[in-house]
């Protein structure tokens, strides 16, 4: 797991386009050296690991301050070569598992705010005409907490997201007529048993059919 956590993070550090000399290489600065441009960065799992990566960082190697998350993005036209990595949303808050709605010539990114102290975990959104951004103000929370994974589709007048209760190990929907205003459907929707962080699709009649034969 140490060796995981070590690779994970110099991956997400090479792809800001930042070297890095790991602990113990014989190559690049004496790893026990300090200057006024290096500084230290830690990597870790908490609990399971069941919310990703997590990283601190520390100017003297004895006090550690935790790197919130951030949602980044590459784009590519052929899935061989990428765009570098850029920054694609800052609400100002820990933030993790995006997804993006598009309606009525809007883009709305849904996001977890992963903020633990004083607790959050719950869903919000942010607005923008381009799929690539800038996004506006945040909205307030429109889920209870502890929840993860959204993923959003209009049914016919409802806008439905769909998300993971974790802790409570079963799957919950909201539902809205103009995206402002909410209704909690959690109890009218059912899904199979072990449902975790799923993505919704409309998808013709003829897909499922195939599918289901592929059985």
């Amino acid at each position: 797991m140490k060796n995981i956590c070590a690779i994970l993070a110099t991956v997400i550090v090479a792809s800001l386009g930042v070297s890095v000399t790991m602990a113990g290489d014989s190559a690049g600065t004496d790893p026990g050296s300090t200057s006024s441009e290096s500084c230290y960065l830690f990597s870790y799992f908490v609990g399971n690991g069941e919310d990703g990566l997590h990283l601190a960082h520390s100017s003297d190697g004895y006090k550690w301050e935790a790197i919130n998350h951030r949602i980044y993005s590459t784009t590519t036209r052929d899935f061989k070569t990428f765009t570098p990595t850029r920054l694609f949303f800052d609400g100002g808050f820990n933030v993790i598992d995006a997804t993006m709605l598009h309606t009525e010539g809007k883009y709305y990114l849904i996001v977890k705010d992963e903020t633990l102290k004083p607790v959050k975990k719950n869903l919000r959104i942010a607005i923008g005409n381009d799929p690539k951004g800038p996004f506006g103000e945040v909205s307030a929370p429109f889920t209870p907490s502890w929840v993860e994974g959204p993923s959003a589709i209009r049914i016919g007048d409802d806008y439905v997201v769909y998300f993971d209760c974790y802790r409570d190990h079963h799957y919950g929907a909201i539902r809205s007529r103009n995206l402002k205003d909410w209704e909690d459907i959690t109890s009218r929707v059912s899904f199979p048993q072990g449902t975790r962080h799923g993505t919704v699709l409309q998808v013709p009649k003829s897909v499922i059919a195939k599918l289901s034969e592929a059985q």
